[in-house]
């Protein structure tokens, strides 16, 4: 039983003597009840007490001591402790984000330095770092290169390192920015003019990784966003801008070093010089008769551009236009992705996938068609059926369709995504795509059977289609019967040897998006690409190839495919995604089409001689009828009468030209097998020679010129 303590008695204080106010109090001798108890029990006892009453008074001095601060000799003494030592070390690298961020400025580093001497010796010694790798790496290791990129490398380090100490926390994402332009800039100079598919998708592979890994590293990508949608606009109109001057510039290079032929240019030149001063698409180049283009190609979308070359009639202006019309579906693209919420640097890099798309730059090296402007309407018109904007969607639908005979398949396949994407709508919103699909398909079978009967369209179906049809003459609906009783035969025409190169070449920039969906519906976008690329691929190469028009508007479709599914992602994969199908894009760009500067160093090379040679074609008498070789046709078209010279023209027989007395003026190469044949006829015949440059071009004239001019454009002549 615990033993009762005493009661303290209250302490009655007493007044202090007048006397005694100013005076020392006096020590209190009497003892307090708890000291006199200690007194009264055995000394064992008492010491035990005491040390108990001591240990809370110890306590208490230690918690003061901890909280008093330390003396100069004990913050001198806790300076060399290891701890301590650690603990500054530590704070003084966290200022510089180290070690977190060290990998990132390795990378920044090491990549700069690495594209710095890739583009050095390329340009000092033209050696190519893949092509001629013993001869770089032994230059580089005796030139003492080693040391300097050291020194750069652990430079550039410093450097960021400092940059980052003086940003603020939440402004430190250059590390990472600048490591993925590093990583792109690097790509660039290694794959300048590589003109390399597998070079180009293997770098495309590593880099992803790093950019990849890079994007990992910020805490959030929701900053990336923060750049106004106005900035955006601007930047991606200066890469529209751009690739645009691009294009258009290195495709006349390639017209004034007689890069471009009779097809597919020169007939073109001639066809809208017809429609512009008679508004009739009879050409005498196309075929060896003359015969409208509207009677091969349903391409009634023509007319638009024809004000534009009555303005300025010259070969350029079918260039310039093809470029503007290859490029002008980023507009569409830009204001899609902005309506599926992308902001900031996702949103500038998913219209990068649109302006570095080798499918809508790489077709326009290969001459002038109407294909060129499929990818701007498409999008104008995927753009409209996004938005939900049904006169637009008509109006886009309509163009689309007159620019080819083939164009309808878009349309119907649009029509379908839409009836089953519309699902849980109003039945008028969904009767639209089926509206759509039945109007689309009823004209394209239409137009295919007219130019079958009354033109050559027959020709066409056979050469596009040929490999799946029996009835070479039967037209498309003949395709069409054979695919429905024999698909598993049209199936095995998809992948081939031949298409698997062009499959990568499309769907790697893209990163396999367009497949990465559940909604199967989707699909019907992709119909087009399988139809018309990988089928007709497998018979017809042409169509297999990204250098060739065929590509122009199944790859707009596969690019909406890709950003609606990149629409589904989670907010982080969705940001990092458009980025790197944006730098994957633009690597493809730069590894497929960056050789094409060739032609501007080619023409810049021999300026003076080809301006003269196409000086003298281009002003050779409009009243002349003129017959020229292939790649001399495309810089005399602008006139009434031409011709084309080829080997045809020669009877097998005699090896003589047929009928040269129909022509005024015969222009052809002297040094080639027809020239030569062609010099030695004329000459034999008494033609003098009218124009030349010497041992590249000759122009003869026939000493009875000037000789009746045949009635080629009446409109029997257009059937």
């Amino acid at each position: 039983m615990a033993k009762k303590k005493k009661q303290r008695p209250p302490v009655t204080a007493k007044p202090a003597a007048p006397e005694a106010k100013n005076q020392p109090e006096a020590p209190v001798s009497a003892a307090s009840p708890e000291t006199t108890e200690q007194q009264s029990l055995p000394e064992p006892v008492q010491t035990e007490q005491r040390k108990q009453d001591a240990a809370p008074a110890a306590e208490s001095e230690q918690q003061t001591a901890k909280e008093e601060p330390a003396s100069d000799a004990e913050k001198k003494q806790d300076v060399y402790n290891f701890q301590a030592l650690k603990r500054d070390v530590t704070e003084w690298f966290a200022k510089y984000e180290l070690p977190d961020m060290l990998l990132s400025r390795c990378i920044v580093a090491y990549f700069l330095t690495a594209a710095f001497w890739v583009v050095f010796y390329r340009r000092k010694f033209g050696t190519k770092p893949v092509d001629d790798w013993r001869t770089y790496i032994t230059r580089f290791t005796e030139d003492g290169r080693t040391t300097i990129s050291v020194i750069l490398i652990l430079s550039i380090i410093v450097g960021l390192s400092c940059i980052c100490y003086l940003l603020p926390k939440r402004r430190r994402i250059v590390d990472q920015l600048l490591a993925i332009g590093s990583v792109l800039t690097f790509d660039i100079a290694v794959l300048w003019r590589a003109n390399n598919f597998y070079l180009t998708a293997a770098v495309m592979f590593v880099s992803l990784v790093f950019i990849f890994y890079e994007l990992g590293k910020l805490k959030s990508l929701d900053i990336l966003e923060h750049v106004p949608w106005k900035v955006c606009g601007i930047i991606s109109l200066i890469a529209v801008i751009g690739v645009t001057a691009f294009i258009s510039w290195l495709t006349i290079c390639r017209h004034y070093t007689f890069g471009t032929a009779s097809h597919d240019f020169g007939l073109f030149v001639h066809m809208f010089y017809n429609l512009a001063n008679r508004f009739s698409a009879v050409s005498t180049v196309e075929r060896e008769y003359p015969i409208s283009h509207f009677r091969i190609h349903a391409s009634y979308i023509y007319y638009l551009l024809v004000p534009i070359y009555k303005m300025i009639p010259h070969p350029n202006t079918l260039l310039i236009s093809q470029a503007v019309l290859a490029m002008g579906g980023a507009i569409p693209t830009f204001l899609i992705a902005k309506r599926r919420k992308f902001k900031g640097i996702p949103l500038i890099f998913v219209t990068f996938a649109y302006v570095f798309s080798v499918c809508f730059s790489a077709p326009c090296f290969y001459d002038f068609h109407e294909n060129a402007f499929l990818p701007t309407l498409l999008m104008w018109l995927l753009w409209a059926v996004d938005s939900e904007r049904h006169i637009w969607t008509a109006v886009f639908s309509v163009l689309v369709c007159i620019t080819k005979e083939d164009a309808p398949l878009y349309i119907l396949c649009i029509g379908l995504f839409i009836f089953f994407d519309r699902k849980g709508k109003k039945l008028l919103e969904r009767a639209e795509g089926l509206i759509m699909a039945a109007v689309s398909g009823g004209y394209m079978l239409f137009i295919t059977n007219w130019l079958t009967k009354n033109g050559d369209g027959q020709l066409m179906t056979a050469t596009r289609f040929g490999p799946m049809m029996i009835d070479q003459s039967a037209g498309l609906t003949e395709v069409i019967k054979n695919v429905l009783l024999d698909p598993i035969f049209f199936f095995s025409l998809l992948i081939k040897e031949e298409t698997l190169r062009f499959f990568l070449t499309v769907m790697l920039p893209l990163l396999f998006l367009p497949f990465l969906t559940r909604k199967i519906h989707r699909f019907w976008l992709m119909v087009p690409f399988i139809v018309m690329n990988l089928a007709i691929g497998a018979g017809y190469g042409y169509a297999a190839d990204v250098n060739y028009h065929y590509v122009f508007g199944t790859g707009a479709l596969l690019l909406y495919m890709a950003i609606i599914n990149l629409d589904d992602f989670e907010d982080r994969n969705r940001q990092s995604m458009a980025i790197l199908t944006g730098s994957a894009t633009i690597m493809s760009f730069f590894g497929l089409l960056s050789h094409q500067l060739t032609n501007s160093d080619c023409y810049n090379g021999g300026k003076e001689i080809f301006d003269k040679e196409v000086e003298i074609l281009e002003t050779l008498p409009k009243d002349r009828v003129v017959c020229a070789t292939a790649f001399l046709i495309p810089h005399c078209c602008n006139r009434d009468y031409i011709y084309l010279i080829d080997k045809l023209d020669f009877d097998e027989s005699t090896d003589k030209l047929i009928d040269p007395d129909k022509y005024d003026l015969i222009a052809v190469p002297p040094g080639n097998e027809i020239g030569q044949k062609t010099v030695t006829q004329l000459e034999e015949l008494g033609w003098t020679i009218y124009d030349q440059v010497e041992g590249r071009i000759v122009v003869y004239e026939n000493p009875n010129s000037p000789v009746p001019k045949p009635d080629v454009y009446s409109k029997t002549a257009e059937n």
